[in-house]
C-alpha cells in the first residue's frame, strides 16, 4: 500500500490534513433494512463484515499510487469508505479524471465483490452508491458522516442497470462476430503523414450498442466482456491483414485478456506470421495492471512473435513509471486530460517534456491523444512527441473505407 496507514475507529476518528487535498473513496448499499429483513441481523452482520474486508481490497487496489490516510471506516451499517490524498507523479496527471477513472473501476470491482459475496443473483440486483470526491480536513465523526451521506446522496445508483439489447441478442453479436472496425489515423510528426491506425470496434449500425460504451457495458452487464473483447480482437486481426505496408495498427487490450489462453491461441494462429510485426496491442488501463507472473510471460512471448505494446491513456488512467518500466512499451500514449490542458498552465509544457525524457529513456516513445488544435500539435512537437491523434485529422472510419484508399 502507498503511504502510510492510519486505522481510525468509526466514528470517533480525529485527523486534519490541513494542508493537503484530502479525496474520500465511500461504498453505500441502498435499502440495508429491505436486506436485513431477509437475513436477518445475524447474517447481515457478517455479511457486511466481509464486504469492509472486501471493500478493503478494492481500495489497496484502486489507490495504490495513492497515500491511503486511513483504513475502512463504517460510520453506519452498509457505508464503507477510506481517506487518501494524491501522490506525487513525474506523469502529468488531472485529480478530476481521476476521481473520475477510480469512480468507474470502483463500480466495477465493486460489483464482483458484492457477487462473490452475496450470490451472483443477489450481487447483480444489488443497488449500491459508490463515488470518489473531496472532503474538507477539518471534517470528522459524525459532520464526517453527513458530508459523505450528502455527496452520495448526489450520485446516481448502480444497480438494476438499463440495457436496451437482451442477453440472447448480445451473444449473437458475439457469436457471428456482428462487430465492425473502423480506424483512427495515427499521424507522425516527422513528416506528418499516417504511420498507422487504432482500430476501434462498434456494435452493429443502428443498434442501440452502436457505440463502443454501450457495447462493453451491456456486454460486462451480461458477463460477457472477455468474450465480446476476443471477437472484437480476432476481427480486427483478420480485417487488418489488407492493410497495406508500411501501415501498422494498434488493437485495445484489457490486461486479464492480453494473460488468457484464449488470445494466445489468436496471435498463434499461423496465418498472422507476417503480419505481427505490424500490429500493436494497446493495454487499456480502466482498472489496475497487476503485473503478474502469467502476464510477464504473455508479453515476453509476444515480444518473441514480433508484436509490441503500447500503453493507453498515461496520464489519467492508473499507468505511472513503475508499471511503464516492468513492461517494454514502444508507445505511450498521454491522454485526452493532458492535451487538452495544454496553453492553460504553464507547467504543462514542462510536465510533458520531462514525461517524453523518461519515456524516451526506457525505450518508447510518446504519442499525444485527442488533439483538435494547432497549438497542441506545435506543443507536442516541440516536445519531442513523435505520434499524436485526434479529431483534428478526422474522424474515425470503417476500416473498409479505409483499407480501399
Amino acid at each position: 500500500m502507498a503511504g502510510q496507514k492510519y486505522i481510525l475507529p468509526s466514528g470517533s476518528a480525529q485527523y486534519d490534513t490541513s494542508s493537503e487535498e484530502r479525496y474520500a473513496l465511500a461504498l453505500k448499499i441502498q435499502d440495508r433494512e429491505k436486506f436485513q429483513r431477509i437475513f436477518g441481523s445475524s447474517i447481515s452482520s457478517l455479511a457486511f463484515e466481509d464486504v469492509t474486508g472486501g471493500f478493503r481490497d478494492i481500495s489497496n487496489s484502486l489507490l495504490e499510487r495513492y497515500h491511503i490516510q486511513s483504513d475502512v471506516i463504517s460510520p453506519e451499517p452498509g457505508m464503507w469508505y477510506v481517506l487518501f490524498t494524491p501522490d506525487k507523479t513525474d506523469l502529468p496527471m488531472d485529480i478530476n479524471e481521476q476521481m473520475d477513472t477510480l469512480t468507474v473501476a470502483g463500480k466495477q470491482y465493486a460489483r464482483s465483490m458484492l457477487q462473490e459475496n452475496f450470490g451472483s443473483a443477489t450481487g447483480s440486483w444489488m443497488d449500491f452508491q459508490l463515488a470518489v470526491f473531496p472532503v474538507p480536513a477539518y471534517l470528522s465523526g459524525h459532520a464526517m458522516q453527513s458530508c459523505l451521506n450528502d455527496s452520495l446522496r448526489s450520485c446516481p445508483s448502480t444497480g438494476k442497470q438499463h440495457v436496451t439489447v437482451s442477453k440472447d441478442d448480445l451473444w449473437n453479436i458475439i457469436d457471428n462476430a456482428d462487430v465492425d472496425i473502423y480506424l483512427h489515423p495515427i499521424i507522425s510528426l516527422t513528416d506528418d503523414t499516417v504511420a498507422g491506425y487504432e482500430a476501434l470496434a462498434r456494435g452493429p449500425l443502428e443498434s442501440a450498442v452502436f457505440n463502443a460504451p454501450d457495447l462493453f457495458g451491456t456486454a460486462s452487464y451480461y458477463g460477457f466482456q472477455d468474450k465480446l473483447e476476443i471477437a472484437c480482437i480476432t476481427k480486427a486481426l483478420d480485417k487488418s491483414m489488407n492493410l497495406r505496408d508500411p501501415y501498422w495498427i494498434t488493437i485495445n487490450v484489457s490486461p486479464h485478456v492480453l494473460a488468457s489462453p484464449a488470445f494466445l491461441d489468436i496471435i498463434n494462429r499461423t496465418h498472422l506470421s507476417d503480419m505481427l510485426h505490424r500490429i500493436i496491442f494497446e493495454i487499456t488501463e480502466y482498472v489496475p495492471i497487476q503485473t503478474t507472473e502469467r502476464l510477464v510471460r504473455t508479453v515476453h512471448h509476444l515480444k518473441d512473435r514480433g508484436v509490441s505494446l503500447a500503453l493507453d491513456d498515461t496520464g489519467c488512467g492508473f499507468a505511472h513509471l513503475e508499471t511503464i518500466k516492468n513492461i517494454p512499451f514502444k508507445i505511450v500514449k498521454l491522454c485526452i486530460t493532458v492535451t487538452s490542458r495544454i496553453g492553460r498552465h504553464p507547467d504543462i509544457i514542462q510536465d510533458i517534456c520531462r514525461t517524453v525524457d523518461t519515456i524516451n529513456a526506457m525505450g518508447g516513445v510518446v504519442l499525444g491523444e485527442g488533439v483538435e488544435q494547432k497549438e497542441q500539435i506545435d506543443v507536442f512537437r516541440s516536445t519531442g512527441v513523435l505520434l499524436v491523434q485526434g479529431f483534428y485529422y478526422g474522424q474515425p472510419r470503417h476500416i473498409d473505407q479505409v483499407l480501399q484508399l
